[in-house]
C-alpha cells in the first residue's frame, strides 16, 4: 500500500494549475489506498429506485473493481448484491439492465431468489447447506 512516506514526495512534485502526478491515477498501491480510504468507507449514491418499479428488475453498479446487482425484491423492497456466484465465482448478470425471475449463474445454473437466498444448486450433496451460500450483500438505504 502507499504508504504516507510515500505519497508524500509524489504529492510535493505536483505544480499549481496542473493535474496531480501521473503515479496518483495509475500506481497500483495509490488505486488501492483510495478504494479503502475514500470508496469502501463512504455512502455512495447508486440510483433511485424509481428506475427499478418491477419486481426483478435489476441494473449493475460498478464500484472500483466490484459489480454490484441492484434488484427490486418485490413492490417495498430492493436489494444489492455482489454480481458473483457463490459456486465458482462468475458473475451472475452480464447485461447492465434487465428483468429476472431469479439470479441464475451461467456458469453451473445455480440460481438465487431476489433476496439473495440460494434456490438451487445442482449436483450438490443433501447435507448441503443452503443458507451459507446466498449472495453477498451489500449495504443499501
Amino acid at each position: 500500500m502507499l504508504t504516507t512516506d510515500k505519497l508524500i514526495p509524489i504529492v510535493d512534485t505536483a505544480k499549481a494549475g496542473y493535474s496531480l502526478p501521473q503515479a496518483l491515477y495509475c500506481q497500483e498501491d495509490a488505486f488501492s489506498q483510495d478504494m479503502a480510504r475514500v470508496i469502501k468507507q463512504k455512502w455512495l449514491l447508486v440510483d433511485h429506485v424509481s428506475r427499478i418499479p418491477k419486481q426483478g428488475q435489476y441494473f449493475l453498479y460498478d464500484v472500483g473493481q466490484e459489480s454490484i446487482i441492484v434488484i427490486r425484491e418485490n413492490a417495498v423492497k430492493v436489494n444489492a448484491f455482489y454480481n458473483v456466484c457463490r459456486h465458482r465465482g462468475s458473475l451472475l448478470c452480464l447485461e447492465q439492465e434487465g428483468a429476472r425471475a431469479a439470479l441464475t449463474c451461467p456458469y453451473h445454473a445455480w440460481s438465487y431468489n431476489l433476496d439473495g437466498s440460494l434456490k438451487n444448486a445442482r449436483f450438490m450433496p443433501e447435507d448441503f447447506d443452503f443458507s451459507a451460500n446466498a449472495l453477498n450483500p451489500c449495504h443499501l438505504k
